[in-house]
């Protein structure tokens, strides 16, 4: 029942037990505030199909597809965020998970007390985690009961917080093809599988390898039909 006596959407979705046919939490979201992800719950997981959506389900880059993540997970927390796109699967590392569900926590615990607030937590919930450590009060308790605040602290560097790894959806590894900024490149070859493999010096730490794999650097369309054709061989007899 919202403030003024009037049914809720998620009520009357309740009432005519239409829980599986309708997602409340992204209906909850108004047409330009999400993005166009396909997302379904695997377990402890929460998966993005993202082939149809305008951003592609970039977590990092689309405030539109930070909003709909947060949004559902206001009802549920998840161990791990994973995108599909083109062929491709992102799998997005422990902070990000763990400060998107602290979002969806602290959205949810605040409610309508503060709409400003609950609209940036969908979008950029860092920036509210670091604004709820100079406020008391009520707002500031939901923020440690949800961990938002908590989490905030413990990230240094808001710019790597949404890194993922990515690898083909067939495949069975998982690259981090981020490259720290003080890197420098120092040699690069090329594999006889169509691989390269890039060698950067870094000034407090060993030498970092970098590998670009040639089934990554697909276009788009031919991933999608290596990906299909694999599965084709796995049904048919």
């Amino acid at each position: 029942m919202s403030p003024d006596g009037t049914p809720s959407l998620r009520s009357i979705v309740g009432e005519f037990g239409l829980e599986d046919v309708f997602d409340v939490d992204l209906l909850e979201l108004g047409s330009d505030d999400r993005c166009s992800c396909r997302p379904t719950f695997e377990g402890d997981s929460l998966v993005l199909e993202a082939t149809d959506c305008d951003d592609d389900g970039d977590i990092a880059g689309s405030s539109r597809c930070r909003r709909t993540v947060v949004q559902l997970l206001t009802e549920r927390d998840v161990d791990a965020i994973t995108v599909r796109t083109h062929g491709l699967e992102y799998r997005y590392d422990d902070r990000a998970v763990a400060l998107l569900s602290a979002a969806g926590r602290f959205v949810e615990l605040l409610g309508d007390r503060d709409e400003r607030l609950a609209a940036a937590a969908h979008e950029d919930p860092l920036s509210v985690a670091t604004e709820l450590t100079r406020r008391v009060g009520p707002i500031a308790d939901v923020g440690l009961e949800s961990g938002l605040t908590r989490i905030g602290r413990q990230i240094s560097n808001s710019e790597d917080v949404f890194q993922s790894t990515v690898g083909l959806r067939i495949a069975y590894y998982y690259l981090d093809r981020e490259v720290p900024d003080e890197a420098t490149l120092t040699d690069v070859t090329e594999l006889e599988t169509g691989s390269v493999v890039r060698l950067y010096d870094r000034p407090d730490s060993v030498p970092l390898y970098a590998l670009d794999t040639v089934d990554l650097s697909l276009a788009a369309a031919k991933r999608r039909d290596l990906v299909d054709g694999y599965g084709r061989s796995r049904t048919e007899p």
